[in-house]
């Protein structure tokens, strides 16, 4: 008898299983004549599809979410990251430096708290401990040390350190130099050093200087003898210079030809007048 209806078509022309069930369909399996399924062998994924979006209708939209907030928050982490990084570093670039006014604050300690003017020599005076160098150290730094040093009197201390107020000193550098004036300075400096800062010697062939120092001493300076010197002469005392410090440049005397032709024409013009009126 024939089908009637082309799904009874469809079923006739559809082989069965040795059960007499139709084949199972799959797209990721393959059946036999018998009815055994056996698994296709599925492609293995290349790097590139790994977190790629997978194909349906609700996975597609579940990964690119995740993938989505999984990046905004790596970025809003480095971002705060970089924020706290830049604080921190901004806040201890500052290093204390002399004439400086500094407080440093002990929790639960008062008589260890206290303000003080840091010393021409970096040095300040301390409640039972003495003279302690800051100078050079950020605020940080200056707290951990008198953390440790006032360890023997308060254990565990929580130590503050602040500068308030910021000394404005300047060296004064004048005479044969191209750029006289006064420059700010706030840590000890070369005469070599200075002498770059005021745009150097007009005669690169300068011999002497002369240095006077905020103590109201006066030192005069070869610095032929300064160049012949071994060693390395920005480390030398004797040639640095202070805050509220005065170098002067002496220009080198040279033999000008024509202030001696000037003086012989006036010597001889001199000379024709009173012989002429005489």
């Amino acid at each position: 008898m024939a089908p009637t209806t082309a799904r009874e078509a469809k079923d006739a022309r559809t082989p069965l299983s040795g059960d007499g069930h139709k084949p199972l369909k799959s797209n990721s399996l393959n059946t036999e004549s018998r009815g055994t399924i056996v698994a296709r062998k599925l492609p293995i994924a290349s790097a590139t599809d790994i977190g790629a979006p997978r194909r349906g209708r609700w996975g597609s939209l579940i990964v690119r979410s995740t993938v989505q907030k999984s990046s905004m928050w790596t970025a809003a982490l480095i971002v705060l990251l970089s924020l706290l990084g830049a604080r921190s570093a901004h806040g201890d670039e500052y290093v204390i430096r002399g004439g400086d006014g500094i407080s440093i604050k002990v929790m639960d300690h008062p008589e260890f708290s206290l303000g003080s003017q840091v010393r021409p020599d970096g040095m300040i005076s301390y409640p039972l401990v003495g003279d302690v160098f800051v100078r050079g150290f950020t605020p940080r730094q200056l707290s951990e040390i008198i953390a440790e040093k006032i360890r023997p009197y308060a254990r565990d201390a929580v130590v503050t350190t602040y500068v308030n107020s910021f000394f404005n000193t300047r060296l004064s550098i004048q005479g044969a130099v191209r750029s006289p004036g006064a420059f700010p300075l706030f840590e000890p400096i070369s005469i070599i050093d200075a002498l770059t800062l005021a745009g150097g010697a007009i005669d690169q062939e300068v011999k002497r200087v002369r240095v006077f120092k905020s103590t109201g001493e006066i030192r005069n300076i070869s610095l032929e003898s300064v160049w012949k010197s071994e060693g390395d002469i920005r480390e030398r005392e004797d040639l640095l210079l202070y805050p509220n410090d005065v170098l002067y440049v002496y220009e080198n005397f040279k033999f000008k030809w024509h202030y001696l032709t000037n003086s012989v024409y006036l010597l001889a013009t001199s000379l024709f007048i009173y012989d002429r009126f005489s």
